[in-house]
């Protein structure tokens, strides 16, 4: 039997409880890019650059006139097709209207940009699955939306503050009723006869 002083013993035990508990990993405050969450963005970022391709913003970037035309022949093409043997519009429509986008092609375009971009995002997942870099194509959706907005914003600011978008109304467009005006030629008309509030709404 070993005498009590060759028993080895710690100089100074731990309390109970004093254990350093495992520290949790600090917050980085990066969102958590769960499957639903992926499969979003991928949507909106494919959405939003076919809508951005085709879009009217996109006409006054410099040098892009000619290419975005050919671009959007393409998609005409396509809806053309589909108005004729899907929803059997037997009437013609042009690719360009008079500077709205109320027009029967601009509609034609929205199923097929969901359509497209459901289909790519579901392609995109079952290829990438979570190698993508989600941060970085988040970050290429909130520029892409940035722009846009902003390229309309000042845009259609200038040309209201100057004023130039909404011209002085025409003699037959005063002898029409109001009844028989367009809701688009009719805020058109009301604009263009007051060019200090058009002014104003540019600035504002």
């Amino acid at each position: 039997m070993q005498p009590l002083s060759a028993v080895r013993q710690d100089p100074d035990p731990e309390p109970e409880g004093s254990r350093a508990e495992p520290r949790a990993e600090p917050d980085t405050g990066r969102p958590r890019w769960g499957l639903p969450r992926r499969i979003a963005v991928r949507f909106l970022f494919t959405y939003f650059v076919l809508f951005f391709l085709t879009g009217q913003e996109i006409a006054h970037i410099p040098f892009s006139a000619w290419p975005v035309r050919k671009y959007t022949e393409l998609w005409y093409a396509a809806a053309v097709w589909i108005g004729r043997h899907v929803l059997h519009i037997t009437r013609d429509f042009p690719m360009l209207g008079d500077g709205s986008g109320d027009t029967t092609f601009a509609w034609l375009l929205l199923p097929c940009y969901l359509t497209l971009a459901a289909l790519a995002a579901a392609v995109w997942t079952l290829l990438a699955g979570r190698k993508g870099n989600e941060e970085r194509l988040y970050a290429w959706l909130r520029f892409i939306l940035r722009f846009s907005l902003a390229l309309a914003l000042i845009v259609y600011g200038v040309v209201k503050a100057i004023p130039s978008q909404m011209p002085a109304p025409r003699p037959f467009t005063l002898t029409q009723r109001v009844g028989e005006l367009t809701p688009m030629r009719l805020l058109w008309t009301s604009m263009g006869a007051a060019p200090a509030y058009q002014s104003f709404t540019g600035v504002a």
